[in-house]
């Protein structure tokens, strides 16, 4: 099954990698517009934005505990 999360429309239209968190239950990605989104596996809701610059592309990200 392939989940699609909510995040602003993308400049660039290439797949943004994700990674799992806190067991699973957190996908966080990244952006072509300098911000990393954090969203509730199951539910698909948006739990937080992280801003890292007004514009840039976040390719690479790595989720830790």
């Amino acid at each position: 099954m392939i989940w699609t999360y909510i995040t602003e429309p993308p400049m660039v239209l290439v797949p943004k990698q994700v990674g799992f968190g806190e067991d699973a239950k957190i996908v966080v990605g990244g952006s072509d517009n300098g911000t990393m989104y954090i969203f509730d596996r199951k539910s698909g809701e948006l739990l937080e934005t992280l801003r890292h610059a007004s514009s840039s592309l976040i390719q690479s990200i790595t989720v830790s505990i």
